[in-house]
């Protein structure tokens, strides 16, 4: 399953320019600025690296002294990339169309990562000054799978 998303993702990545492309890269110039490139360049990174990042979510799942809601996270991560309706669409937004999938598989990565790993931070970073919205609801629904509320997603997708 994951091979098949890395695939997924690659073949995305080359197609550079299509509309969905197009208006993910005006939207980061007018948020962005100058940085505009940079921050396109950390999202798309934090988008392909999802796999591995997934990876290593499972992984520390596993951990015995991982609390109960942290161990669930996986399963709830799995669900979130392959629903249709998510907060960001996959379709007709090419690659950026996994963008909130990949942030939150970042996110949750870093809150249950034993280790500090400084791409991480900016990749997310760089997700919260293109899309300061949308992080925010992330946030609030990988707040709510750690505090063990099953129900978080479906309740990020019906507030703002």
């Amino acid at each position: 399953m994951n091979q098949a998303l890395k695939q997924d993702l690659k073949t995305l990545s080359r197609v550079p320019n299509d509309s969905g492309v197009a208006a993910f890269r005006a939207l980061f110039q007018e948020r962005a600025g100058a940085q505009a490139r940079e921050v396109e360049q950390r999202l798309r990174n934090m988008i392909l690296m999802m796999p591995e990042t997934l990876e290593r979510v499972r992984l520390q799942s596993t951990a015995p002294d991982m609390p109960k809601s942290a161990r669930r996270l996986y399963g709830y991560l799995l669900t979130y990339i392959y629903e249709r309706k998510d907060i960001i669409p996959e379709d007709g937004n090419g690659l950026f169309g996994f963008l909130d999938d990949a942030y939150l598989v970042t996110a949750a990565c870093r809150r249950t990562s034993r280790s500090y790993e400084p791409r991480l931070k900016e990749w997310l970073d760089a997700m919260v000054r293109a899309l300061p919205a949308e992080a925010a609801r992330l946030d609030r629904v990988l707040d709510g799978l750690l505090d063990g509320k099953a129900d978080a997603y479906e309740a990020a997708l019906r507030s703002p």
